[in-house]
């Protein structure tokens, strides 16, 4: 039976919150089942736009077509989608041209609503115009919805924004010091009435940046007051609140639309738009306290992947986020700081009181040598582009070989229905050689293959791991950037979480640690803050066990796919 691959995406967060998921898995896992088909993936892209092509340029799906192109699966391998506009609601001729290049690689593509089935023959064969049609027809349709949606909310919201110019309300959704009222009955003549107590702690945050507090000293102030965030948000205030009150234009006044992303402006700034509750002088002065503070001790990194784990670190006591408070290369003199982390509420005063440092690249260190032989596999060493002309290259040894054999099996029942065979002799054993010549190249295709894949042996991965290990570590800044950004990756792949524990014990002593937990709870390996493997549990070796499988994965399903890719991790290190 063909292995499947299952893809589902949403757009919205609503969509997330509602049954979007849920259906479209429901929907395709009962079709694959009922096929007989065995799915060995599932693949997800949260929140892309596939009127955008969101989803192919810069999500999942655009990362599996890679895989695809790299000849990672068997020809004849499934992708199944709930509907066709899962994959794309982009004009019609870029849908099609992507579904055969997808096909071309050997994928066929299955709807599981009305079962439609793509591959390369039905999207290429002129005598199918049914087929294409269809397909043209369903992404057509996809995408003149979506554009027409996109046309209805772009005017709506223009006219609301030339309606906003006149006092009226653009969006019930205002600051959170600042409540709607009836049009033109609010404060300084807008729809809008000052929140007097909220309104007083964004000034205090204008008044003490612009006497020399940066935003970590601000953030502490407000939660030891208690100051809590309005609105949904829970815990305390954070830095993020901060810097959005004083760099945004709402103090004073001025409102700037945007789009859902909340990176590209959507409309021009309307001037006056809500009360001002912070006079222009100190706007001015708070901002330029701001600027002067910065690269004056502030927070250092040496690149944007400075701790590897990041987001993965959680404290034991509140389950809020380790970041980095001390880069590994801060301060002043020649001597390297080993780092520090603390838990992110503590450092900001939101209602956790373990302020405890940890040692970054301590951790750091040991839990590379525990668990990098297993986030690397084959495919972080790929090369893609190496990979499609080996493809190619062993099909065409393939065909070389089969035709061979096939002369030879003629030429065998040739001699057999002669009397005198003599001069088929010559022709047999030249025949004969080719094929042995043949099958040399062949293995020579298979290797080749391998190779741009990245296979190797157990002994020659961990050669190269230990490779990666010094770019890491390179003087080299480009290079150091790169296996970083792809060993950060690569360990998000693997890493559930890391557990900071300041009261931990240890033989019956009391002992900082950091729990180091992968993906299903195969492994986990518990640190001393100073590096120290004290203790050390898994299954990694018996993920291909049926009951341990089910052990493991019992109320964790979504976890699946990762436990696959760390079983063939693991298979491929016990491999000669």
């Amino acid at each position: 039976m063909p292995n499947c691959i299952i893809y589902y995406r949403f757009s919205t967060e609503k969509q997330e919150k509602g049954d979007s998921i849920e259906r479209q898995l429901s929907d395709c896992t009962q079709f694959a089942e009922a096929q007989g088909w065995t799915v060995i993936e599932t693949i997800g892209d949260h929140g892309r736009s596939a009127y955008k092509g969101e989803q192919i340029s810069k999500g999942n799906l655009g990362k599996l077509e890679q895989r695809i192109r790299a000849g990672e699966y068997p020809h004849g391998t499934i992708l199944l989608v709930e509907r066709l506009d899962r994959l794309s609601r982009e004009l019609p001729r870029k849908t099609q041209r992507w579904m055969e290049d997808i096909t071309d690689h050997g994928m066929k593509i299955v709807v599981a609503n009305g079962g439609r089935v793509f591959d390369s023959e039905t999207l290429q064969d002129g005598n199918s115009l049914i087929v294409i049609m269809d397909l043209l027809m369903n992404a057509m349709v996809a995408h003149h919805e979506s554009k027409q949606k996109a046309t209805r909310v772009r005017s709506a919201w223009r006219a609301k924004h030339e309606a906003a110019k006149s006092g009226e309300v653009l969006t019930k959704g205002c600051p959170g010091w600042l409540r709607p009222v009836a049009l033109g009955a609010g404060d300084q003549g807008t729809s809008f009435k000052i929140i007097d107590e909220r309104a007083r702690v964004i000034r205090r945050c204008f008044e003490w940046s612009a006497a020399g507090d940066g935003l970590e000293r601000i953030v502490n102030r407000l939660n030891a007051e208690g100051v809590k965030p309005w609105g949904r948000q829970g815990g305390g205030i954070s830095m993020t609140h901060v810097k959005r009150w004083i760099e945004g234009p709402s103090a004073e006044g001025d409102f700037i639309p945007y789009y859902a992303s909340r990176t590209q402006p959507n409309g021009d700034r309307v001037v006056g738009y809500y009360p001002r509750i912070v006079d222009a002088d100190l706007v001015a002065r708070a901002r330029a306290g701001i600027i002067s503070r910065r690269g004056t001790g502030g927070r250092r990194y040496v690149n944007p992947y400075g701790n590897l784990f990041m987001g993965a670190m959680r404290c034991a006591g509140c389950n809020g986020n380790v970041v980095m408070v001390r880069g590994i290369n801060s301060g002043t003199s020649d001597k390297k700081s080993p780092g520090y982390m603390r838990c992110s509420n503590a450092a900001l005063g939101r209602g956790c009181g373990d302020r405890s440092l940890y040692r970054l690249a301590d951790f750091e260190a040991a839990a590379l040598q525990e668990m990098l032989h297993l986030a690397l596999d084959d495919r972080f060493f790929q090369r893609a582009d190496e990979s499609l002309a080996a493809t190619v290259a062993l099909a065409d040894a393939d065909k070389a070989v089969a035709d061979l054999e096939e002369q030879l099996t003629n030429v065998t029942n040739s001699m057999a229905l002669v009397k005198d065979a003599t001069p088929l002799v010559a022709l047999y054993d030249g025949i004969n050689e080719a094929l042995l010549t043949a099958g040399k190249q062949r293995t020579a295709a298979v290797d080749a293959l391998r190779v741009a894949k990245g296979a190797t042996s157990g002994p020659e991965h961990i050669k190269r791991v230990l490779s990666v290990q010094n770019a890491l570590q390179s003087d080299e800044p480009a290079m150091k950037l790169e296996a970083r950004q792809r060993v950060h990756e690569a360990i998000k792949a693997v890493v559930q979480m890391v557990v900071c524990d300041s009261k931990d014990t240890y033989r019956g002593k009391p002992e900082k640690t950091l729990t180091m937990i992968l993906v299903g709870g195969a492994v986990a390996i518990k640190f001393s803050n100073r590096g120290e493997v004290l203790a050390r549990v898994g299954v990694v070796d018996q993920l291909n066990d049926p009951q341990m499988r089910e052990g493991v994965l019992s109320g964790a399903g979504q976890t699946a796919p990762q436990l696959d890719d760390l079983a063939r991790r693991a298979g491929s290190l016990s491999r000669p």
